[in-house]
């Protein structure tokens, strides 16, 4: 039995697991995506801002890491507005419209993880669910959200609402875990040249963005940055781990010495 475990849980298949993970973790942030189905097209710009009424504020409103606003020039030959950058923090949705001449005129609003629908927004339900609205007079019947908008600029917010559940969240994230286990095995077993790769090199990658993963899920901020400003981030923490495993490297502890 022990032969069985010690085969299971060797070191360097470990050390890969913590790589492959952290990969996942560095180039995969969960996002939602927001689909307003349109009766007919528009032109004018569509504006979605993003709210946490949890943590009292406007997503990215306090941080410089990007904006809380997504902006897109709507086109009269587009069916659907598509967007694909909502944070899974968010649990309140405001949508403006900037300098649209015409009625508006919506089949209804989807919001989604994946291919997972997490809410829906119809004629039917809508009018119960906007808490607030600007500049914009809202009429519904059976088939159509008709919105018209007065002067330059309207909105309207939609209630807040858990999108994402927390244990939604934990079981995306074990199952990146389980997957890199399962390649971090196959790549142990079946790769020849896998077994030359220095342990200590890849703790220097994977620890760093380990390291960043768990202080930004501490603090409640992982979800609201972007790719680029993650990989910034990430670079800093390898550079500084890179400097202190030099300064200790001579010891036969140096890489835990860095972690």
């Amino acid at each position: 039995m022990m032969k069985i475990i010690k085969e299971k849980l060797n070191i360097r298949r470990a050390v890969w697991f913590l790589l492959i993970s952290a990969m996942f973790l560095l180039f995969y942030a969960p996002h939602l995506s927001f689909d307003v189905h349109m009766k007919k097209g528009i032109q004018g710009t569509v504006v979605v801002s993003n709210f946490n009424t949890d943590r009292g504020e406007e997503i990215f409103a306090n941080y410089n890491y990007n904006s809380h606003k997504t902006w897109l020039d709507a086109q009269p030959s587009w069916e659907v507005i598509h967007l694909s950058n909502i944070p899974i923090v968010t649990n309140s949705l405001r949508l403006g419209f900037n300098n649209v001449k015409t009625d508006i005129a919506i089949s209804k609003i989807d919001v989604s993880f994946g291919p997972f629908k997490l809410a829906e927004y119809t004629p039917e339900s809508i009018s119960n669910k906007i808490i607030a609205s600007q500049g914009m007079v809202i009429n519904t019947n059976e088939n159509t959200i008709n919105l018209t908008v007065n002067g330059v600029e309207g909105w309207l917010q939609l209630e807040t609402q858990e999108y994402l559940p927390k244990a939604a969240w934990v079981a995306v994230y074990l199952s990146i875990l389980v997957l890199s286990w399962i390649i971090a095995y196959l790549i142990d077993k079946k790769i020849t040249w896998a077994k030359h790769v220095p342990e200590n090199e890849m703790m220097l990658i994977a620890a760093p963005i380990w390291c960043f993963f768990m202080s930004e899920i501490c603090t409640g901020n992982y979800y609201y940055i972007n790719l680029m400003n993650r990989f910034y981030n990430v670079a800093i923490y390898i550079i500084l781990y890179k400097v202190l495993y030099l300064i200790f490297r001579r010891l036969p502890i140096s890489v835990l010495i860095s972690n």
